[in-house]
């Protein structure tokens, strides 16, 4: 149940019904939406300012030409050096902005997240100001890499340049039904 204390709203976290995986954070009031500029730019700055973070992908409508809104979210990927200094650290998140909720789909009740076997993770954000960020960080090493369609925004070595595969025509999928039952709030 909600609580009210000055003028904002709060949840409390480890209530029974909130699934594992998703957390929720005090929910702001009154704060204005940052623009798609504002929002861009600071993706960029944080990885420009990070020397984990060797590159910047877009994935999503944002990265093909097609009509997006300001509620549109931000599907980015960034290729990591090491993703376990990033799991270990988790609040780092909070780079992006107040968070409103979180949800981890590779950190999920009935699939943990293993850090030895695994080396792609994803954050689902949702910040105060309703802005949304998708972020998934790929170890460099990831063979899975290779197969990640996306355009591009920065790279710091120069080794991925060509090593990504191009995005094409925008297309949709029927998610699975286990997609949709592990989503769903």
């Amino acid at each position: 149940m909600p609580i009210a204390i000055n003028g904002s709203m709060f949840v409390k976290t480890g209530m029974n019904n909130i699934p594992s995986g998703m957390f929720l954070y005090s929910i702001g009031g009154g704060m204005a939406m940052r623009t798609n500029e504002e929002i861009m730019a600071l993706i960029l700055s944080i990885a420009q300012a990070d020397p984990r973070i060797l590159a910047v992908g877009l994935q999503g409508s944002r990265s093909r030409n097609v009509d997006v809104d300001r509620y549109s979210d931000f599907d980015v990927v960034y290729v990591v050096s090491s993703l376990r200094p990033f799991l270990n650290d988790k609040a780092w998140i909070h780079r992006f902005g107040e968070i409103l909720i979180v949800q981890q789909p590779d950190d999920w009740y009935d699939h943990p997240f293993d850090s030895d076997t695994m080396f792609k993770f994803t954050w689902l954000m949702q910040f105060t100001d309703f802005s949304r960020i998708d972020l998934t960080l790929v170890q460099a090493d990831e063979p899975s890499l290779a197969a990640m369609s996306m355009k591009l925004l920065l790279d710091k070595t120069g080794c991925f340049l060509n090593a990504l595969p191009i995005i094409e025509d925008f297309s949709n999928h029927t998610p699975l039904e286990k997609e949709v039952s592990d989503t769903v709030n």
